[in-house]
């Protein structure tokens, strides 16, 4: 399962504060579980998440297995010590590989607009095949690349906007984590109850609540409801939420 590489994961400050606002990992009395392997990591938390089967997380956890429990973590941010500084460090790896991509793109779109330029005014003894005319299919080769360089710089945005992230919650994060338990669930079968709610997500934020966040109930279904829905209707979130296929991965993979 260490083998995953994430896109989009959420992510915490450099600086770790014991606030309300701030959901983590690190006090809910596991022992060295920031030092333990991500299989590890992912039997501690389940073993946590199935104590109780009146949750709404538990219908849902029992019918998954260990990968899906890992994409899920990995999703809300649910892993800590090296195994999150891996993350990180894939999550800026892929930062700078899109980068170079675009830049690629970019120069290559400015290159072909000077030489339609340059031939546009050279004597017409021949007939250029125009790269900006319009194929039947209504869209050109420039339009399509220009598109592509725009969501490659998106995303580089977003990466870098999450590593930065210090919210209690990724609305992100949890549309992946939904979507990925949704096909997942239809994939392999699984009754029609296998959703990862807003309750169910819920319940996960309040088993990896700090001790020191006292009566804080801020993060209800609810609330949950609402962050995802802010997030869904957000012009710059558009593209993301309308090709979500992309960002998902290893939803079919066999039992």
């Amino acid at each position: 399962m260490s083998g995953f590489i994430l896109i989009g994961m959420p992510a915490i400050p450099k600086r770790s504060r014991r606030t309300k606002s701030h959901y983590r990992f690190a006090q809910i009395g596991m022992s060295d579980y920031a030092n333990k392997s991500p299989d590890d990591q992912v039997a501690l938390f389940s073993k946590l998440v199935l104590e109780n089967s009146q949750r709404h997380i538990h219908r849902v956890w029992s019918e998954l297995d260990p990968v899906d429990h890992f994409v899920i973590m990995c999703r809300l941010g649910f892993f800590e010590g090296k195994v999150r500084a891996q993350q990180y460090e894939w999550a800026r790896e892929d930062a700078a590989e899109l980068k170079r991509h675009a830049r690629m793109l970019g120069t290559f779109l400015k290159k072909r607009a000077e030489h339609e330029s340059i031939a546009a005014r050279r004597p017409r003894f021949y007939i250029p095949r125009r790269y900006s005319s319009e194929p039947a299919v209504g869209v050109t080769l420039r339009k399509v690349l220009e598109i592509e360089v725009t969501h490659l710089k998106w995303s580089v945005t977003q990466i870098n906007r999450m590593i930065k992230k210090v919210g209690k919650w990724d609305p992100r994060g949890m549309i992946l984590a939904q979507e990925y338990v949704k096909r997942r669930a239809d994939f392999l079968g699984l009754p029609g109850h296998v959703r990862l709610s807003p309750g169910a997500i819920a319940d996960l934020y309040e088993l990896t609540r700090r001790p020191g966040d006292g009566g804080d109930d801020s993060g209800t279904p609810e609330n949950i409801r609402k962050a995802i829905a802010n997030y869904r209707k957000k012009p710059e979130n558009l593209y993301f939420v309308q090709n979500i296929e992309f960002y998902l991965e290893d939803w079919k993979k066999p039992l």
